[in-house]
């Protein structure tokens, strides 16, 4: 039912990021890895820009097994908001795993450090 709440918003409001991101998300932990980047794909294509719709398109990317394309759109989502915790957490162990170490360094490091509270203004 709340998928077709969320496709119904979505109908109405092609722009509407809340109902992409929370139809996306159901999609992706029902497995439908291809729909919910369909969603997403569509929504930023809209013109939606918010961080956790970035995130969670790297997420659905990841399961797809790509990569370089999930690294983007985290690399979006921490360009919107510096202070997504999660974001430089997965970016860093994409890039470990992409043998980007220094890269992976920089972005865990920023992991632990927002984790703890510690918040740095972005330059």
């Amino acid at each position: 039912a709340a998928a077709m709440a969320y496709r119904d918003a979505l109908a109405r409001e092609p722009a509407h990021t809340h109902a992409a991101i929370n139809l996306g998300a159901l999609l992706c932990e029902e497995r439908q890895c291809e729909a919910a980047l369909k969603v997403f794909e569509a929504a930023r294509r809209d013109g939606a820009q918010h961080p956790l719709l970035c995130f969670n398109l790297g997420v659905v990317l990841e399961d797809l097994d790509q990569p370089e394309q999930a690294l983007r759109a985290y690399d979006e989502a921490i360009r919107l908001d510096p202070q997504f915790a999660d974001a430089h957490f997965n970016a860093g162990m994409l890039r470990r795993q992409l043998g980007d170490e220094r890269g992976a360094l920089r972005h865990l490091n920023a992991y632990r450090r927002l984790s703890r509270g510690v918040h740095r203004e972005p330059p």
